[in-house]
C-alpha cells in the first residue's frame, strides 16, 4: 500500500471506488452470457494495456469478499452487482472454488493462462 493524499473520506477510498465497478461490469457480462470470462479479461488487457482483467482480480482476491460486497449492493437495488454476485455464487462458491489461493479459479494456478505470452494473441 502506498499512501496518497485525499481531499475527503470516501468509503472504499480510491482503489475500491475504481475496482468495484470494473469487476461488477466484467462479472455482469459473464452472467448475461455476453462473453466468456477469459475473453472479457483478454479484451480488457488488449484494449487497456493492462496485465490483468476483472476475472484475474477475482481470482487474486478470492470470491468471498467480492460476493459479499456485490450481494449487499444487489440487495440495495444495484442489478449489475446482483448479477456479479450471482455469477460468483454459481461459478465459485457453490463449487467450493476459491481462486488463486486454492489453485483454481477462472484460471489454474500456479501457472495461469493469462501469464502466457500467447494469451493476448
Amino acid at each position: 500500500m502506498v499512501p496518497i493524499p485525499i481531499h475527503k473520506e470516501k468509503a472504499g477510498y480510491v482503489l475500491n471506488s475504481l475496482l468495484i465497478p470494473f469487476m461488477v461490469a466484467g462479472l455482469a457480462l459473464a452472467e448475461d452470457g455476453i462473453a466468456e470470462p477469459k475473453m472479457i479479461d483478454k479484451t480488457w488487457m488488449l484494449t487497456a494495456g493492462s496485465n490483468v482483467g476483472p476475472f484475474v482480480f477475482l481470482d487474486m482476491i478470492g470470491p468471498n469478499t467480492p460476493y459479499n460486497i456485490f450481494d449487499l449492493m444487489g440487495k440495495h437495488g444495484d442489478t449489475e452487482a446482483a448479477k456479479a454476485a450471482s455469477w460468483i455464487k454459481k461459478n465459485f462458491l457453490d463449487k467450493n472454488i476459491f481462486g488463486a489461493q486454492s489453485g483454481q479459479g477462472v484460471y489454474q494456478y500456479p501457472n495461469p493462462e493469462f501469464l502466457d505470452p500467447n494469451f493476448l494473441k
